[in-house]
C-alpha cells in the first residue's frame, strides 16, 4: 500500500557495498525489533470480543499460510495493548480441495458465529463461495482470486472484497515481458474456465496494442490438448522470436504441461530449444515448486510491495521468499481486524465497515507494523477514518485495492525488484538496463501507463539450464 521510486534503486548502485550492507542490517534490525516479537508479550491483552473467521485454501499451502496468519494475529494483539477495547480473531482452516468442501463452506455461511470468510484461492471456487454467501451477504475476503469475469460479476455485491488485481493485468505484464524480450509472435495456452477466460478474452487485443502478432490461442479442455499444444510449440521453426503465455487452470494442468515438456527435452541429446515460456501465478505454488522438472519457467506472482519491508522481514523470520498469496492473507486478516474495530465503534454492518475502512480519507497511516497499527486501532475506536497502508498496496480502490505483482523465475532463489507503474495498457518501457553481473541476462524494467499510476513491483530474469 505504499509507493516507492526509482531513485532508491539507483542510489544503491552508487554506494560502497559495505555501507549498503550496514544500512540494510540496521533497517532489518529495526523492522524485526518493531514487528517480530514473541506472542507471549501479547498474552496480556484480554479480548473484549473474539471473532471466528473461516480461512478456505488448499491444504498444501496451510503450513506457510498458517505462520503468516499467526504473524498477523501477533501484530494485531500487540498493537491493541493499552487501548480501551480489544478485538481478537480466531481462525479455522478449511481445505478447498477436499471432497465435499462446498457442503462445509455452506455450513460456515449459515453459521452466524463466523463473522467472515477469507478465501478460497482458486477463482472457480471463489465464484461458488460468493454464490453461497449471497443470501446472507456474509463477508467474503479473497486474497488472490484473480478471474476478471468473477471480479466484474461481483464488483457491486457489497460483500465480496478482492485484494488483488484481475488477470487482465497479469496477461498484460506477461506480454510486456515478451515484448521486452524482443519476441514477435505470441501464443496463448490456457484453461476453459473463469480463470482462463480472463486471458483468452483480452489476449489478442493486448498483443496487437503492444505491436506483436498473435500466433496461436489454445483453450484446452483435456490432458491430450495440453500435451498436443506443447508438442506444437516445440515443432515450430524459428523459436527465437516466439513466446508462449501459459495460464493453467490448476496445478494438475501445470504438471501435465511440465511432464510433456520434460519428455521432449529428454528426447533431445543436444541443445533444447523452446519458445520463451511465461507463466501465470498458478505456477508459483509450494506444491509445484517441489514437483516441476523443467527448469526454465518465468512467471507472475502476487506479492508485497518491496518498499513495505514485508519481503525482507519474511526472509529473516523464515529463511525463504514469500510465495503467492501470503502477503495478501496478511493484509486480509489486518483489514478484517480494522473493520471489526470500526464496527464496534459505529454499530454498522461489517461490510459497511470494510467499505469505510478502505475508503477512509481523513488521515494517513503509513505502515503495517505494531506502532502504526496501534495508532490505526486507536483512531478507528474514536470513529476516525484512516487511509490504510498495508503490505500489498494502498487501498485506494473499492472493491479491488491495488496489489503488487512480481515477475519471478520459478525455483530461482536470487531476486531483483523494481516498481512497475501500470493499470490497463503498458504503453512504453521507461527503463531497461542489465544488472552489473556479467552473463546472467537479467534486466530491471519500469513501465508507466498513460492512464493512471497504480503501483506494481516486478522481477525479470531467466533461469539457467538448457
Amino acid at each position: 500500500m505504499l509507493t516507492g521510486n526509482i531513485r532508491t534503486k539507483l542510489w544503491k548502485k552508487k554506494c560502497p557495498m559495505s555501507q549498503i550492507k550496514k544500512l540494510g542490517y540496521l533497517l532489518l534490525t529495526i523492522f524485526i525489533l518493531a514487528s517480530c516479537r514473541d506472542r507471549s508479550d501479547s498474552s496480556l491483552v484480554k479480548a473484549d470480543k473474539v471473532c471466528k473467521v473461516a480461512v478456505i485454501m488448499p491444504s498444501e499451502s496451510q503450513a506457510r499460510w498458517d505462520r503468516v496468519a499467526k504473524w498477523a494475529l501477533d501484530n494485531i494483539d500487540m498493537a491493541q495493548q493499552g487501548l480501551q477495547k480489544h478485538i481478537r480473531l480466531e481462525l479455522e482452516w478449511l481445505d478447498e480441495n477436499a471432497a465435499g468442501w462446498e457442503e462445509l463452506a455452506a455450513r460456515v455461511v449459515d453459521d452466524d458465529s463466523y463473522v467472515a470468510i477469507i478465501g478460497p484461492q482458486l477463482s472457480v471456487h471463489a465464484r461458488r463461495m460468493a454464490q453461497l454467501c449471497q443470501k446472507k451477504k456474509k463477508t467474503l475476503i479473497l486474497p488472490i482470486a484473480t478471474s476478471t469475469e468473477f471480479q466484474r460479476s461481483f464488483a457491486g455485491s457489497g460483500y465480496v472484497w478482492n485484494l488483488s488485481q484481475s488477470d487482465i493485468t497479469q496477461c498484460e505484464l506477461l506480454l510486456s515481458q515478451a515484448k521486452l524480450s524482443e519476441c514477435k509472435e505470441i501464443s496463448l495456452l490456457t484453461s476453459d474456465d473463469d480463470y482462463g477466460k480472463s486471458f483468452s478474452d483480452w489476449f489478442a487485443f493486448q498483443v496487437t496494442e503492444l505491436g506483436m502478432t498473435v500466433e496461436d490461442i489454445v483453450v484446452y479442455h483435456s490432458e491430450n490438448q495440453i500435451r498436443e499444444a506443447v508438442r506444437t510449440q516445440y515443432n515450430k521453426p524459428l523459436k527465437y522470436n516466439k513466446a508462449l503465455i501459459f495460464a493453467p487452470g490448476s496445478k494438475e494442468d501445470a504438471l501435465i504441461f511440465d511432464d510433456e515438456l520434460s519428455k521432449l527435452k529428454a528426447s533431445v541429446s543436444g541443445f533444447f530449444e523452446f519458445p520463451l515460456l511465461l507463466c501465470s501465478d498458478v505456477m508459483n505454488s509450494p506444491f509445484l515448486l517441489s514437483h516441476l522438472k523443467y527448469s526454465k519457467y518465468e512467471g507472475l506472482s502476487p506479492s508485497a510491495t518491496p518498499e513495505s519491508g514485508f519481503n525482507s522481514i519474511y526472509q529473516v523470520k523464515y529463511g525463504e521468499e514469500p510465495l503467492s498469496g501470503e502477503a495478501h492473507l496478511f493484509d486480509a486478516i489486518t483489514l478484517l481486524s480494522y473493520a471489526l474495530t470500526r464496527q464496534e465503534a459505529t454499530g454498522e454492518s461489517l461490510n459497511d465497515a470494510i467499505l469505510a475502512v478502505v475508503d477512509g480519507k481523513t488521515a494517513w497511516n503509513v505502515g503495517w507494523l505494531k506502532d502504526d497499527m496501534c495508532r490505526t486501532f486507536s483512531m478507528l475506536q474514536a470513529g476516525v477514518d484512516v487511509n490504510l497502508s498495508g503490505v500489498t498496496g494502498p487501498s485506494m480502490n473499492v472493491p479491488m485495492p491495488v496489489c503488487s505483482i512480481q515477475l519471478i523465475a520459478i525455483g530461482c532463489c536470487e531476486t531483483v525488484r523494481m516498481l512497475l507503474w501500470n493499470t490497463f495498457l503498458l504503453m512504453e518501457a521507461l527503463i531497461r538496463y542489465p544488472l552489473p553481473r556479467p552473463g546472467n541476462g537479467r534486466t530491471i524494467i519500469c513501465f508507466r501507463s498513460t492512464m493512471t499510476s497504480r503501483t506494481f513491483s516486478i522481477l525479470s530474469f531467466k533461469t539457467g539450464g538448457q
